[in-house]
């Protein structure tokens, strides 16, 4: 007979409430301290890379590379983040959120808790940083030049209309200013001038100077254009916040947290999570009673083969696997194989 058939759905519940639970107490009270001002919420993580175990211990990428930020885009906040707040969120955190739903556009939504030390960043006002960059229209490019060298065509039209001729700027004639920008009228200023008939102007010597040339508004424009994103990514990273988390949750904003490893709940656990973890209740139910029906048994190898119809080593293992039960057999002070009656469960 298998281990795993000793277990009813009911208690394999509750067991793997109990290992939750006992994984995040000892693990993530900093966090959960923290969480507790919330008001109940949780934080969400949309991830496809599925797992079918009640809670999962991840490791985050240290080398996170973006999947739809163009990497200039990417690298230049991370850059701008590290001078401000002495690390990388972009590249090396882990993204969150207190609304499922949004977390849900990511992939299936786990509940998320750092293990042990963390810190986050937000920006109370945005609530995605990819769309808010994507609005400012640098997400279309390859690189910063590519974004600035995209204004360049519509800088020569407001040069012409600006500094075309006729416009700011005058002609003149034979190297001598008229004084004038229309054509018209320069004509005349230069005929006054040589005292000779309007007729008799070599035309090949009129030459119109704008107040400033091609060149120099290209360069004038450029520079505007980096001052506004200077800016706008001022503004942005200047808005960035690492402490009341609560606020963040209550926004439902993106928060990027920075932690060794964190837990992933599986999400038909909220309920458990928010009585048992973040209300700090008490277990409705005694993790020490087995409703198995177990007996202790001294936990030896031999003591495992030796009981009549009771799995090996490793279909025990594979049962607390399958399970969730996260004290693996080669720890557990002793084993309790089923003898058809109650007994505690250690």
């Amino acid at each position: 007979m298998n281990f795993s058939e000793y277990i009813t759905e009911a208690s394999k519940y509750e067991l793997q409430v109990y290992g939750i639970i006992n994984s995040l107490y000892k693990n993530c009270m900093p966090f959960i301290q923290e969480l507790r001002k919330s008001g109940g919420n949780v934080l969400w993580r949309g991830t496809h890379k599925v797992t079918t175990k009640s809670i999962t211990q991840v490791t985050p990428r240290q080398d996170r590379h973006p999947k739809d930020m163009p990497e200039f885009i990417h690298d230049e906040l991370d850059n701008r983040f590290q001078k401000k707040f002495g690390w990388k969120p972009r590249g090396t955190g882990v993204f969150v959120i207190s609304s499922k739903g949004h977390a849900g556009a990511y992939g299936d939504e786990y509940i998320f808790f750092p293990v042990g030390k963390y810190r986050y960043l937000y920006n109370p006002d945005i609530s995605d940083l990819f769309t808010e960059m994507e609005d400012s229209g640098m997400s279309g490019y390859s690189d910063y030049d590519d974004y600035i060298d995209s204004f360049v065509t519509g800088w020569e039209d407001e040069w012409e209309y600006d500094y075309g001729e006729g416009n700011q700027g005058e002609w003149e004639y034979d190297g001598i200013g008229t004084g004038e920008s229309d054509r018209h009228f320069a004509e005349i200023a230069a005929a006054n001038s040589d005292g000779i008939d309007e007729d008799d102007l070599d035309q090949t010597l009129f030459k119109w100077i704008p107040d400033m040339d091609l060149v120099d508004f290209i360069k004038y424009k450029r520079d505007e254009e980096e001052s506004s994103d200077e800016k706008f990514y001022y503004d942005i990273i200047n808005n960035y916040r690492d402490s009341n988390l609560n606020l963040a949750i209550t926004r439902k904003v993106e928060i990027m947290f920075q932690c060794k490893t964190f837990y992933l709940v599986d999400e038909k656990f909220l309920d458990a999570v928010q009585k048992y973890v973040i209300r700090g209740e008490k277990l409705d139910f005694d993790p020490k009673q087995s409703k198995i029906g177990f007996e202790k048994v001294p936990m030896t190898r031999r003591n495992i083969q030796k009981q009549k119809g009771f799995p090996g080593t490793e279909d025990l293992e594979y049962a607390y696997a399958k399970h969730n039960i996260f004290t693996k057999p080669s720890k557990l002070d002793s084993l309790y194989v089923s003898k058809g009656k109650q007994t505690k469960f250690k």
